[in-house]
């Protein structure tokens, strides 16, 4: 549907056989009636047994082109090999806003499926210092297991301080009501916060970890159908020029009937 004049759409089929490269089919929208705004080919492919469907998103080369094996997505390209460096940590297609992400998968029958995903808190000062204990992931229900596999975590601030406290992830298992996920420990957090940083404020600084906790500790053990909750370890309050400490979890719901 077009709701004014300035849009134009078209459709291209072909006359005659046509050989292998050659545009079968092609629906065009252009929004100037000169430019192509979005474009959709249907290409005979090499072999000349099938088609090969591109699509187009205003440029002269396809952002995602499917065969009859494969897709191949053109516009999520890197620059990510090199002989010595350096390289751009800043490659195309980042997150617009939000970068919580969840991995597309394929499983054994072809399916696209959701994989590990992430899941992001933000915690201000004032609720730090207030009483914690909140579930940031809710129980997955029966049967179901969430398997935390990374936390990462980011301090914002305005002016440097310190705490004598820990901030804690749990989520019970067969063995122990309370047991540690992740700790974003007060040494860890004081080597940001308390350190002095040129510019103007806000300030950030970043602590990743993967799991276990533990000291000697080689793995963690699950239960199913258990809620991930945050907590402190003891009463130290956090420095008045903290802003908030943000939390990124990455995750798989583990299901006992598809695992």
């Amino acid at each position: 549907m077009f709701n004014n004049d300035d849009q134009a759409a078209t459709l291209r089929l072909a006359t005659s056989t046509p050989d292998a490269g050659e545009v079968a089919g092609e629906i065009s929208f252009a929004f100037d009636e000169t430019t192509v705004g979005g474009k959709i080919e249907s290409v005979i492919n090499s072999n000349e047994d099938g088609t090969d469907f591109k699509f187009y998103n205003g440029g002269a080369n396809p952002t995602v082109t499917i065969t009859e094996s494969s897709i191949d997505f053109g516009s999520y390209t890197a620059t990510a090999v090199s002989t010595t460096g350096p390289l751009n940590a800043n490659q195309n297609n980042q997150a617009p806003t939000q970068d919580t992400l969840a991995t597309l998968s394929v499983d054994p029958s072809g399916n696209v499926v959701r994989g590990e995903q992430e899941a992001t808190f933000t915690f201000t000062t004032a609720q730090l210092n207030s009483t914690l204990g909140q579930t940031l992931i809710s129980a997955p229900g029966a049967d179901k297991a969430v398997v935390i596999t990374y936390t990462d975590w980011m301090m914002k601030y305005s002016s440097t301080g310190t705490t004598t406290n820990n901030l804690e992830i749990r989520q019970a298992n067969l063995a122990q009501a309370n047991a540690s996920v992740s700790v974003l420990p007060a040494l860890r957090f004081n080597e940001i916060v308390n350190q002095s940083q040129s510019g103007s404020a806000p300030f950030y600084g970043f602590y990743t970890r993967d799991i276990p906790t533990g000291s000697g500790s080689q793995g963690r053990t699950y239960a199913v159908n258990k809620a991930t909750t945050i907590h402190k370890q003891n009463s130290g309050t956090y420095p008045a020029g903290l802003t908030s400490v943000s939390i990124k979890i990455r995750y798989r719901v583990f299901d006992v009937d598809t695992f």
